[in-house]
């Protein structure tokens, strides 16, 4: 509540429209469960010529924990059309979606795309997105094949980390930064 308090502040100045202070105050909404209110924040942090990358994704997960799928999927098509046609960030958010609306066949089209990018945290997320584990039903509701597939993407994913973490790092071949000093200090 103090940062509804703090967000509200804000509200009363002439920042009220900004995509910064609407996004705070969607997220602060969707954080107490308040969808409704969420909405109306980020309704007008989306018509901003300022609206981030984030405020996007943001708007579009809190859409999806609201199971309003077809709202979610706008805010995605619009903040893929507003980064250049880029969906990447949106992944994870589509994939929740499509699997939600019984899209299964193109949510593991997504899962698989994501999983192509060298980009652990956005693996990471898509994993999560495919397995669901807050809605154990999602990924119930796949068939076999289906669940095959997304387990083949999943263990792909953590593959890749693992992989990564055995690379050489330069920093432990060194002995870390352990003792290291700046010189004149």
């Amino acid at each position: 509540d103090l940062a509804l308090a703090e967000i509200d502040k804000a509200l009363h100045t002439a920042f009220k429209t900004s995509a910064l202070v609407a996004n705070e105050a969607g997220r602060a909404w969707a954080d107490k469960g308040d969808y409704v209110h969420a909405e109306q924040y980020f309704a007008i942090a989306d018509q901003s010529p300022d609206q981030t990358l984030d405020g996007y994704r943001d708007h579009a997960r809190m859409l999806i924990r609201a199971g309003q799928y077809a709202k979610a999927r706008a805010v995605v098509d619009a903040g893929t059309a507003r980064f250049a046609g880029d969906d990447k960030p949106f992944l994870p958010a589509l994939i929740l979606v499509s699997f939600n609306t019984d899209q299964h066949e193109q949510g593991v089209g997504y899962l698989e795309r994501c999983v192509s990018y060298d980009d652990q945290a956005l693996k990471n997320e898509c994993g999560l997105a495919a397995t669901n584990p807050s809605d154990a039903r999602q990924y119930a509701s796949l068939t076999p094949a289906e669940k095959a597939e997304v387990d083949k993407a999943v263990a792909q994913a953590s593959a890749d980390k693992t992989r990564k973490d055995d690379k050489p790092n330069p920093l432990k071949a060194l002995g870390g930064l352990k003792g290291f000093k700046i010189p004149g200090t």
